[in-house]
């Protein structure tokens, strides 16, 4: 809701699997995701996108960012993280500069 309100189409999944199938369907500029999905987690999700395209843009949004960041299991696999708690203007400044690229 939040990136509709700036002009972008949004596609919404309720997990990995289903997010894969709306991918594979469609093209996207950016791949906004969570870490912690019910089916699969974040990483496994980026590694199959990046798998299929391997320029996709993705965003992944986390509770854990500082150790994912530290364990280096997202290096190659995403653009940018947004921790939680995000503000809107968080969410507008990652995506714009993810965007820009």
């Amino acid at each position: 809701m939040l990136l509709e309100v700036d002009g972008h189409e949004v596609s919404i999944a309720a997990g990995g699997y289903e997010a894969l199938d709306i991918f594979d369907a469609a093209s996207f500029d950016l791949v906004l995701t969570d870490y912690s999905m019910p089916d699969m987690k974040g990483d496994e999700f980026a590694a199959i996108i990046k798998q299929r395209r391997p320029t996709q843009r993705i965003i992944m949004i986390t509770a854990f960012g500082s150790e994912l960041k530290a364990s280096g299991k997202l290096n190659g696999l995403v653009d940018a993280l947004i921790d939680k708690p995000f503000s809107l203007a968080d969410l507008r400044a990652v995506t714009a500069r993810v965007l820009a690229g």
